[in-house]
């Protein structure tokens, strides 16, 4: 299923690779195998980010729209029920709060992902691999939120404007959306 790697003092003490890279052949794992790693980039964007925060480069209550303006005055989406008709309609209302930093890292955002149930990311092609995390996190801007920063939690979209956030902080972009 991987790779085990230590190192010592910038030299490699130990590797091993564990598992099959293809079960219907039993070929074994090998060095130059490539897998998607899906959330487990979700970790490694964590700590990207908090090494830019010990370098003082932004604070972690700072709103997201200070590096991404399109993400400011965004909206919040509200299903509702006709007591008479049991009718459901969907409306929206503008945000209370700016989604934080913080709020990306807790993924309490207010946004979500596609294959959650949530068919206007779907339609929008947020979810996309053959995008820039700037063009994914455009799509984002433009669809409302599942609930009001801040207020909940939902698996979601978050690491990956992280990932934005961290591109425009250390001024490296246009890298494609290759994972989960």
């Amino acid at each position: 299923m991987g790779e085990l790697l230590f190192g010592k003092e910038g030299k490699i003490a130990y590797v091993e690779r564990f598992g099959m890279r293809d079960l219907e052949t039993s070929s074994p794992m090998q060095k130059d195998t490539i897998f998607q790693i899906y959330s487990m980039t979700k970790p490694i964007t964590s700590v990207g980010l908090m090494m830019l925060h010990e370098q003082g480069r932004f604070y972690l209550g700072d709103p997201v729209s200070k590096y991404i303006p399109e993400l400011k005055g965004l909206k919040v989406g509200v299903e509702n029920t006709d007591p008479a008709t049991g009718e459901k309609t969907f409306s929206t209302v503008p945000a209370q709060n700016e989604i934080t930093i913080h709020d990306l890292l807790r993924h309490t955002s207010g946004m979500t992902y596609g294959f959650m149930g949530n068919k206007m990311y779907k339609e929008a092609g947020v979810g996309s691999p053959d995008q820039t995390l700037d063009e994914m996190v455009m799509k984002l801007s433009k669809l409302p939120l599942i609930f009001q920063p801040g207020t909940r939690w939902a698996y979601s979209r978050s690491t990956d404007v992280l990932g934005r956030v961290i591109e425009i902080i250390s001024g490296r972009a246009h890298f494609k959306n290759v994972g989960h």
